[in-house]
């Protein structure tokens, strides 16, 4: 082990895993909780597998963690990453759970991933902590009314208060919104590191298979790859569009409309199609 790699798991620590232990949150489901839970340890058998993190300090750590797992619901979210559950389940039980044999060997495809490892492992983190994405996902996932007689009444001074005072607005309409808008800015901040990380890779490194484990962890909190769930994503993404060219008509009078409409819905639709490719190649290929 070296000094790095006990501050890497540390840090993890007390990001990720320890505040699982509380097992709740104001805005997470018990569903939720349960894509939380194997996410997180997701990322622990991903970090010691590619170097990351060290497996001794990783077998101290599962040990505080297990039960936690272990009583949390494994995630049913259509096409949750089954590989994730597979890892993750595989350690449950296990006296020796990150054994040698799982561990990535020195190579081309180490040599790719490590370095990229920090960064992938932040974008999590803030995807995670993000309040007001959460809100959304859980919207997303959780059925209920439709957005248009959920969310018809919002107006933009709302969603921006909530995208200005995150922690302390209420989960309502207006936060659902905000959150929307905010897992669109990660699915940006995610599109451009995959695009690097792509341009990083060489012919002896599997972008693909990095794709389905690194983009798999994260894949579930942009519910793309149920049809029903998209819809409800898009239904969304229209109500957000109606908010925000009610302000743009205010302060822009002869904007055209319809260039608008054109313009939100592509970037919205290359976002998910983006979002598809790097996080969803296994599941889309299992569907």
């Amino acid at each position: 082990m070296s000094g790095i790699q006990t501050l890497r798991l540390s840090e993890f620590w007390r990001d990720r895993l320890q505040p699982l232990l509380g097992k709740s949150s104001e805005v997470v489901s018990w569903r939720m909780l349960g894509a939380t839970v194997y996410e997180a340890a997701g990322w622990l058998i991903e970090g010691v597998f590619c170097g990351y993190f060290d497996a001794r300090e990783a077998d101290v750590v599962w040990v505080q963690i297990e039960s936690q797992v272990r009583s949390s619901t494994v995630p049913d979210f259509p096409l949750f990453m089954p590989t994730i559950t597979t890892g993750v389940r595989n350690l449950i039980g296990a006296a020796d759970p990150f054994q040698a044999k799982d561990r990535m060997t020195q190579g081309a495809q180490r040599e790719f991933e490590l370095p990229l490892f920090p960064h992938a492992l932040m974008l999590a983190n803030r995807l995670h902590g993000d309040r007001l994405a959460r809100v959304c996902t859980n919207w997303l996932t959780s059925g209920g009314e439709k957005g248009d007689s959920l969310l018809s009444s919002v107006d933009s001074l709302r969603v921006l208060g909530a995208l200005a005072n995150p922690v302390e607005t209420k989960v309502d309409a207006a936060a659902v919104l905000a959150g929307y808008l905010r897992l669109l800015e990660h699915m940006e901040q995610s599109r451009r590191f995959f695009k690097f990380a792509e341009s990083r890779s060489s012919r002896n490194a599997d972008f693909e298979s990095y794709c389905q484990r690194i983009g798999g962890l994260t894949a579930w909190h942009v519910p793309a790859a149920s049809s029903t769930l998209r819809e409800r994503f898009d239904e969304l993404a229209a109500v957000v569009q109606k908010v925000i060219m009610s302000e743009v008509r205010e302060q822009y009078p002869k904007a055209n409309r319809e260039d608008f409409e054109n313009a939100f819905r592509q970037h919205v639709g290359w976002m998910m199609r983006s979002w598809e490719s790097y996080h969803l190649s296994e599941a889309l290929a299992r569907a």
